[in-house]
């Protein structure tokens, strides 16, 4: 009996263990330094200039996060538009904070959305794209400088 009770028990913490997701912590360069994000399990990152790009294994969904310097002559809105642009979303809704600008959309019919925030002289420019936004919104939010 008590080598099915251990038995048991070993597989619910080896099934629970598997279950989370670990993210490991990647550090990249911008010309404004270092800095560090959360690559969860089953996905993998990669540098960019000035940023990085973290993407699942089979490519269908990504998170670009770039740095470059703040243009006061552009408005953080005019700048999220003009990434929009560039990336070519459609079917845009638009969500204003005081330091970010978040345009959701869509390209070639799959989920995609343009983040920008100042802070500061910085302007980080992120583009997600893809079904596993959750996902993606926790790799933003764990990128440190």
């Amino acid at each position: 009996m008590k080598n099915i009770v251990f038995s048991l028990l070993t597989v619910a913490i080896l099934s629970f263990a598997a279950s989370q997701a670990l993210a490991e912590t990647e550090t990249y360069d911008s010309k404004f330094g270092k800095f560090s994000v959360s690559v969860p399990e089953g996905w993998k990152g990669q540098a960019i200039p000035d940023g990085c790009a973290v993407q699942t294994n089979d490519g269908n969904n990504c998170i670009t996060i770039q740095f470059m310097p703040v243009n006061k002559n552009i408005p953080l809105k005019d700048a999220a538009k003009m990434l929009a642009e560039s990336a070519k979303l459609t079917d845009i809704t638009e969500t204003v904070d005081e330091d970010a600008i978040f345009l959701d959309g869509k390209k070639g019919g799959i989920p995609a959305g343009v983040l920008t925030v100042e802070t500061g002289e910085i302007f980080m420019a992120v583009l997600l794209m893809g079904e596993k936004r959750d996902v993606m919104m926790d790799i933003f939010k764990s990128v440190k400088q």
